[in-house]
């Protein structure tokens, strides 16, 4: 399945500017396997030593829960990483 992932600017600094990102996968967990795998850099940061995601996905608008990562995907969804960054 071809699904469009959205980035916010930040993310986007790891991703060589890229802001819409097109992954693959037949789940939301799938899709964002899909994109560690394309951009290593990203996940090193995005993600935590166990794999599971630091911040929230959203799929069309609805933020999935970490319990429901098996959700699946349909051919033109879209996904969005929210992340938060904290600072003084």
């Amino acid at each position: 399945m071809s699904i469009k992932l959205r980035l916010d600017q930040v993310v986007g600094v790891l991703t060589n500017g890229r802001e819409l990102i097109e992954v693959h996968g037949t789940t939301v967990a799938g899709c964002l396997d899909d994109f560690r795998q394309h951009y290593p850099e990203a996940g090193r940061i995005l993600f935590d030593r166990h794999g599971a995601l630091v911040g929230l996905v959203a799929l069309n608008g609805r933020v999935v829960p970490p319990e429901q990562m098996d959700q699946k995907v349909c051919d033109n969804d879209e996904l969005q990483l929210i992340v938060t960054i904290a600072g003084g």
